[in-house]
């Protein structure tokens, strides 16, 4: 089944809402209807102090959502299909997943290819070369975004985003493949049937170290 068509299904159950076009305003915070909400980028929080982690600001409005049938959805900060389990867990409806999803054909963006010496040598004692590949992505609010969107950065803004090359990872499908995989694992270790019980079965422990990275430099791949 393509993708578009599992989006479909999944969302198909959803009652008719009222949506509103999102645009930008001089101060380039997010304006939804008549509300404005503002959308804390990579950096603000560096930048401003303004902002709090994640998965605080989930647990600060999942209960008035939930009182009032508002979906919540969750945004940023995932790296890993688990860091998605745990925006579940603490009562996300959704989670956007910009880092996990750039660098794949489907965003988007013209491919770099680098050439990078390894520790490894052929039997003539040369050094062996590798080649990868990335694609440059941006945030609407780092310089590159004001340079090319909006004729430069204004002298009275700082660049809340940033500027960056991401490993090329192909199919956008062999990325949400491993999200589903690790949420339907997240939900199995949890005694959870669907994704709504298992915000109710999950719980929470506080640890030092969440995964062994013993083996982490010799990794050559999944």
């Amino acid at each position: 089944m393509e993708l578009i068509e599992i989006v479909k299904s999944e969302i198909s159950h959803i009652p008719e809402i009222e949506v509103y076009d999102i645009e930008v305003k001089d101060d380039h915070s997010f304006c939804v209807g008549n509300e404005s909400i503002v959308v804390h980028n990579c950096r603000t929080r560096t930048k401003t102090g303004v902002g709090v982690p994640q998965v605080s600001a989930i647990l600060d409005c999942a209960k008035k959502c939930q009182e009032h049938d508002i979906f919540l959805i969750s945004d940023g900060g995932c790296k890993e299909a688990g860091d998605v389990a745990k925006a579940f867990t603490v009562g996300a409806d959704g989670v956007m997943l910009g880092t996990m999803l750039s660098g794949t054909k489907e965003g988007g963006g013209d491919i770099i290819t680098k050439t990078f010496i390894t520790n490894e040598v052929n039997n003539e004692y040369k050094p062996i070369y590798e080649t990868k590949q990335f694609v440059q992505v941006y945030g609407m609010s780092s310089k590159t975004a004001n340079n090319k969107h909006f004729g430069g950065m204004k002298d009275y803004r700082s660049s809340e985003g940033i500027t960056a090359l991401v490993p090329y990872k192909g199919e956008m499908q062999d990325v949400v493949n491993e999200i589903l995989g690790g949420l339907r694992s997240a939900c199995s270790y949890s005694n959870a049937e669907t994704l709504e019980k298992f915000m109710n079965t999950a719980t929470w422990s506080r640890c030092n170290n969440t995964h062994s990275k013993m083996l982490d430099k010799y990794k050559i791949g999944d």
